[in-house]
């Protein structure tokens, strides 16, 4: 103020206290005399603007982050092969084949780039109804398990399926939640490990787990494996692309239901999706009645 007052201008200036940003806005007061008769002040909270200005860098820098990698890998391959560097027949199928495999990291990457950016565009609900379990965990079990033989993993669901409760959701947008957390299971489960999908329930909700035996997650990135681009194990340079868990949790905001995760460092992890059962979900839906049947 005393600034405002003593320049005779406005004065800006954000204040940090507490974890909160107050931007500071002071107008001096100006009479018809030239002089000040004091000065007003405008203080707003950009706290949140400034979160999500920060968000927004941090995004930009991931992506640019994770195209750079295999474009980079790219171009080292491509010019000895431009320049007919590369003579031996082996050598240019060993570089045609990492090729192919950055190219498809790209495809891949742009995919779930895409398929979150459509996800937060819209706060529409999914068309929600009657799901049967078994044959959602049925089609994940026949869609992962040549990738577990792969690499030399055992997938398996204990127990029965046939007393799975019926839930209420979406099957399609379920189902790829699952899938999300088996492929991200087998991706940090080594070689002779065990992947395990189970399914809790009680009258109101059913939980249906994906539990491996891999790396583990540390206490500290817990709370950050939903988040866009975020990769636990940076000592490795998995082919994932950091956005699985993000498209998992956005497609759980879609359904109406939670994710919760559990791990310590080397003894795995256990990802769960949590959704209402089909009878709890009926019950408390508030019944109608037809105006021509009303008495």
């Amino acid at each position: 103020f005393h600034d405002a007052m003593t320049m005779k201008q406005d004065v800006a200036h954000v204040i940090s206290k507490d974890h909160r940003q107050i931007y500071c806005l002071i107008t001096p007061l100006i009479n018809e005399r030239g002089t000040h008769d004091g000065a007003v002040g405008l203080f707003r909270d950009i706290t949140e603007s400034e979160r999500l200005e920060q968000t927004r860098r941090d995004y930009i820098a991931n992506v640019s982050h994770e195209l750079r990698t295999p474009l980079t890998a790219m171009r080292a391959l491509l010019e000895p092969l431009a320049e007919d560097m590369v003579r031996k027949e082996d050598d240019k199928k060993r570089y045609y084949a990492i090729l192919l495999r950055e190219t498809m990291r790209l495809s891949r990457l742009i995919n779930d780039m895409l398929e979150l950016s459509r996800l937060q565009a819209t706060d529409e609900s999914a068309e929600l109804c009657i799901v049967q379990l078994e044959p959602i965990i049925s089609n994940v079990l026949q869609r992962f398990q040549p990738v577990a033989e792969e690499h030399d993993v055992t997938l398996s669901v204990p127990g029965s399926m046939s007393d799975c409760p019926n839930v209420w959701s979406d099957p399609d947008w379920l189902e790829q939640i699952i899938a999300i957390f088996v492929d991200n299971a087998i991706k940090f489960t080594p070689k002779g490990g065990d992947i395990t999908l189970g399914i809790k329930a009680d009258s109101d909700t059913a939980a249906i787990s994906v539990r491996d035996s891999g790396v583990g997650i540390a206490p500290e990135d817990i709370d950050h494996v939903f988040d866009r681009f975020f990769k636990a194990d940076r000592a490795h340079n998995e082919p994932g692309t950091g956005l699985g868990l993000s498209i998992a949790s956005e497609i759980a905001r879609q359904i109406h239901a939670t994710l919760s995760v559990k791990s310590e460092p080397g003894e795995g992890s256990i990802f769960t999706v949590h959704v209402r059962t089909a009878d709890a979900a009926i019950k408390d839906m508030p019944v109608t009645i037809d105006a021509e049947e009303s008495p």
